[in-house]
């Protein structure tokens, strides 16, 4: 309703978008989970765990503001499903703990499965992880930032919800080439042969790239600065 004065963009992708448009006013800014990632104090080393970025699919923020009594999701069978995966994880991987790095909008008493579920600490858990599992989630940018191996889990309920939790998945999927595994609407998945191969292998090529353009600059000069001290210069 307003014209906007300046604009503040966080990636190389928003830069040339920028540039195409041939739009001068804005300004160039460190992301917030770019801040948090290259301030944190530990270093990223490799613990014996899995984390899973919870992003309480089964009761999304929408659901709640609008009170709906009913969810698209099978709350029972997509977390016996989820389960069932980690259970399959740990037998492949005897000595790996799988972490549950609860969604900052879950209640505490709400911990549908008998898994820990950690609170507030979910960029601790992803720097020191082995792997890292998600569905759709903007803590994933830690996990490239790490340069931790990535396994997408991509329901295909998600799209009777909305279209773009697909899309994101599958461009990460696409862009890091990350592995991903499929669930069909009766909660059911297969995992073939091959699909443990190179498993914690990545490409860091496409990290780069990907850190690069979607998550800050080729060039950045203020690479410490959080936004507001930018602003402020």
């Amino acid at each position: 309703s307003t014209k906007t004065n300046y604009y503040l963009i966080e990636s190389q992708q928003q830069l040339e978008k920028f540039k195409k448009k041939n739009k001068k006013n804005f300004f160039m800014i460190n992301s917030i989970n770019f801040c948090r990632f290259y301030n944190s104090e530990k270093k990223t080393i490799n613990n014996n765990y899995f984390v899973f970025l919870d992003s309480e699919i089964e009761r999304t923020y929408d659901e709640q503001l609008l009170k709906n009594k009913r969810s698209l999701i099978n709350k029972e069978k997509y977390w016996n499903c989820m389960d069932n995966i980690f259970s399959n994880l740990q037998s492949k991987f005897r000595e790996s703990e799988i972490k549950i790095a609860a969604h900052h909008r879950r209640n505490f008493n709400n911990r549908p499965i008998a898994r820990k579920f950690y609170f507030d600490k979910t960029l601790e858990l992803v720097k020191n992880s082995k792997l890292v599992i998600a569905h759709h989630s903007q803590a994933i940018e830690w996990a490239v930032h790490s340069n931790k191996p990535i396994l997408l889990i991509n329901f295909e309920i998600f799209d009777s919800m909305t279209l773009t939790i697909s899309r994101a998945i599958e461009t990460y999927h696409k862009k890091l080439s990350a592995k991903i595994l499929r669930v069909d609407l009766n909660y059911n998945y297969q995992i073939k042969r091959n699909f443990f191969n190179n498993f914690f292998k990545i490409n860091k090529q496409k990290n780069k790239k990907f850190k690069n353009y979607y998550l800050n600059f080729n060039k950045n000069d203020f690479l410490f600065e959080n936004q507001w001290q930018t602003i402020s210069r």
